[in-house]
């Protein structure tokens, strides 16, 4: 707990810092400071303001810079909102299969639904089995309608009855979660 506390002064510290390079109007102090926090903290927000802070061919380098040493440092987190954020879903997505983020995940999904309709139902599968091991209730019902979704992009229907399979023989005897599940 006391290292949490440490890091959340340091990093107001810095945005104050920050805060105070760019009334200065000192720009390219404002993009080295933000670009080391990125490699620091991981925080999206800081990768985003120097983004915004850099010309498209700064923004570049940085951004290619940002990504090696997130992979060097094992930040699928980082790197796959990058990505989002930049439009490339593919990559998204190879980043983010040890992610949890459940919101983050669906909206992803969906992103992915239009070009890359396998990656998208593999997110959903994903989210199906998170729901189911988050309890009865409303879990159910969201795990239903992640399968739903995979019913809309598989027209084949292949990989739907795979799934819907793989749930009914996992959790048979989970009759308010079979119940949700046979209605999809």
């Amino acid at each position: 707990k006391n290292r949490e506390v440490e890091i959340d002064v340091i990093l107001e510290l810095d945005d104050k810092r920050i805060r105070i390079l760019r009334k200065l109007g000192r720009k390219e102090e404002v993009k080295k400071s933000l670009f080391i926090l990125v490699k620091k903290s991981g925080i999206l927000d800081y990768a985003l303001q120097l983004k915004q802070e850099s010309s498209p061919a700064e923004w570049k380098k940085y951004f290619q810079d940002i990504i090696k040493d997130g992979e060097s440092k094992n930040k699928g987190n980082l790197l796959s909102r990058l990505y989002y954020h930049e439009n490339n879903f593919k990559n998204a997505y190879i980043y983010s299969k040890n992610l949890h983020d459940a919101d983050y995940l669906e909206l992803l999904a969906k992103k992915l639904n239009r070009d890359y309709p396998e990656l998208a139902c593999e997110v959903f599968r994903k989210l199906c089995f998170y729901f189911i091991t988050r309890g009865s209730g409303w879990p159910y019902q969201k795990a239903g309608k992640m399968l739903g979704a995979i019913k809309k992009i598989d027209k084949n229907e292949r990989y739907f009855k795979k799934v819907k399979e793989e749930i009914v023989n996992l959790y048979k005897k989970k009759y308010s979660l079979m119940a949700i599940i046979e209605k999809v």
